[in-house]
């Protein structure tokens, strides 16, 4: 059609609508809105798949579903959250017929993938919690689940790319790219239907049945923490300070989970009801007067959800957080003031920093776990990564910020390891060999009332470790 004879559908909006989505102070708004959730979900996405492809202790089951949902995300900021609100305010397609098909696609990937990782997540957490001597999932067996997922999100969102369609409205200008099921639109308020229950409701209620099931069983497992000892015919079961701390840093994982949860389903669920009004027509009068600056308005909201993801990861991951801060310039950690912050991934383990005869100084790992003996005095036991050389004269451990509080009760300097080792052994029980790793896993240290040694083919079988 002849642009002199054909009607802009911005112009002919405001004159009989009133549509507020054509003024520029309205268009600015929504520019500027978008342009920080993009380079903030771009930027905060980045730094978490960097995160954890670059530290190998990051690398755990959980966390590859959660660098599967930054990619997600990512692709989410660079073509949804782009094409859409252009496309909205311009009300015409201008991207050509290729992205017609493909843009509303991976929108309908990328939502269906989101909730069906979310709720992978939670239903390893709830066996990981509920079933603990079972062998947990590997990570090949973690990149299947989630390859079944994605192409499952691509099946159900298909119908979708093969009924978008380009092409012209009569009398007004441009082109458009718009549904089109024929004759029968019952098909499409059916479609649009079941693909809400397959995207939001089925998954958002396992999520909440998982999660209610955990806090649950590590509900119960707090009503330790107020017991002091519990005998048996041959072992005291004591509760450590280690142990309350696994505890909480379950409920701290556990939290942060459930916040993405919740962020995720408020930020979609406005724009998925507004959709599901629009197609059975039961938009209230007045929003369907200003159709288009709802619609853009509650997708604006769905597309924080790329953002709220890696600022709960910062808030309350702790690792996730140090690793985020290793990627930080120098010049910004200091201008912020995390010089001192535990900036290695690896901070749930102490360090020991190992000073010779000659004064040269090493910094070694250290996994220690602590317990008490019998003449009332903490033993620490350690397990080096490296060997300790038997000269060393002193040791100083410089454990997390976070931990120091902790562990500063029961930390000892030792003069010279081999020497403390043997003084402990002939004057305590002897501990079973139990790392500070281990204990996140384990609800309950043993050790023997008696002194006699534990023989060789004798094993304390512990629980698997907790993935955090």
């Amino acid at each position: 059609m002849n642009g002199s004879d054909c009607l802009n559908l911005n112009s002919e909006l405001w004159l009989y609508r009133e549509d507020l989505s054509s003024r520029w102070y309205i268009m600015l708004v929504f520019a500027f809105l978008y342009l920080i959730i993009i380079a903030a979900g771009i930027i905060g996405n980045s730094c978490v798949i960097l995160a954890i492809t670059r530290n190998k202790s990051l690398q755990t089951v959980p966390n590859l579903f959660i660098l599967s949902l930054s990619c997600s995300d990512i692709v989410v900021c660079c073509t949804s959250a782009t094409i859409t609100p252009i496309t909205a305010f311009k009300k015409e397609w201008i991207f050509g017929e290729a992205l017609c098909r493909i843009a509303p696609f991976i929108a309908g990937i990328s939502l269906c993938f989101s909730t069906f990782t979310l709720t992978a997540i939670s239903i390893d957490r709830y066996i990981l919690i509920r079933f603990p001597m079972r062998k947990p999932i590997t990570h090949y067996q973690a990149v299947g689940v989630i390859a079944i997922i994605c192409a499952f999100a691509a099946t159900i969102t298909s119908p979708i790319m093969f009924k978008q369609k380009l092409g012209e409205f009569e009398n007004f200008c441009g082109q458009y790219c718009t549904e089109n099921w024929g004759a029968n639109e019952s098909q499409r308020k059916i479609y649009g239907a079941a693909l809400m229950f397959l995207q939001l409701v089925i998954p958002l209620t396992i999520i909440i049945i998982s999660y209610t099931a955990i806090s649950l069983k590590i509900g119960q497992s707090m009503i330790l923490k107020g017991a002091k000892k519990q005998k048996t015919d041959n072992w005291e079961m004591e509760l450590s300070d280690q142990q309350r701390i696994a505890v909480k840093r379950r409920q701290r994982t556990n939290r942060m989970l459930i916040g993405m949860v919740v962020a995720f389903a408020c930020s979609w669920i406005w724009s998925v009801t507004f959709n599901i009004l629009r197609d059975y027509e039961y938009l209230p009068e007045l929003i369907k007067t200003q159709e288009y600056i709802f619609g853009i308005a509650t997708h604006c909201i769905a597309m924080t959800s790329t953002v709220w993801n890696p600022l709960l990861y910062a808030v309350l991951n702790l690792q996730l957080r140090a690793a985020f801060i290793d990627l930080m310039p120098h010049w910004l950690r200091r201008h912020l003031n995390l010089e001192g912050d535990n900036s290695s991934p690896l901070l749930n383990h102490p360090t020991m920093t190992i000073t010779n005869k000659y004064g040269s100084t090493a910094t070694k790992t250290v996994k220690a776990t602590y317990i008490n003996t019998s003449n009332g005095q903490p033993y620490v036991s350690t397990s080096l990564v490296g060997k300790v050389q038997p000269e060393a004269p002193s040791f100083k451990f410089n454990g997390s910020g976070r931990k120091k509080s902790a562990m500063m009760r029961i930390l000892v300097q030792k003069r010279n390891a081999e020497e403390e080792e043997q003084l402990i052994t002939k004057e305590s029980p002897s501990p079973p060999e139990i790392q500070m790793d281990t204990l996140c896993a384990a609800s309950i240290i043993p050790r023997r009332k008696s002194a006699q040694p534990r023989s060789t083919n004798e094993k304390v079988v512990l629980p698997r470790k907790a993935s955090f």
